[in-house]
């Protein structure tokens, strides 16, 4: 619980942040996603996606604020927002499409 605590208040380095924790587990979460997809697994999907979806929401909150605690290049402060729009708004559309697979 710790670690999440320290997460979602930006008490993490911004480049550990986006990379570590953001990166690297959303990669491992889509690869995870991808072969229960591929197998036809639809309740681990499912689990991943909440799990996806409850980390995306901590992780992009703790980047944000990472992101305003920079004390380096503004450039990357800026550049991590737009990053946390661009994923924010990838994960509605993949939710939104994976509820269209299985409906059909």
């Amino acid at each position: 619980m710790d670690f999440i605590k320290k997460l979602i208040n930006g008490e993490f380095s911004l480049v550990k942040t986006f990379w570590l924790y953001g990166l690297i587990v959303m990669w491992t979460l889509t690869f995870i996603g991808a072969r229960l997809l591929e197998y036809q697994i639809v309740y681990g999907l499912i689990a991943i996606v909440i799990i996806g979806l409850i980390y995306v929401v901590i992780q992009s909150i703790g980047l944000w604020r990472a992101s305003n605690k920079h004390s380096g290049l503004r450039v990357w402060s800026v550049l991590s927002k737009f990053w946390v729009i661009l994923v924010v708004l990838s994960f509605v559309k993949e939710t939104f499409l994976l509820v269209v697979i299985f409906n059909t």
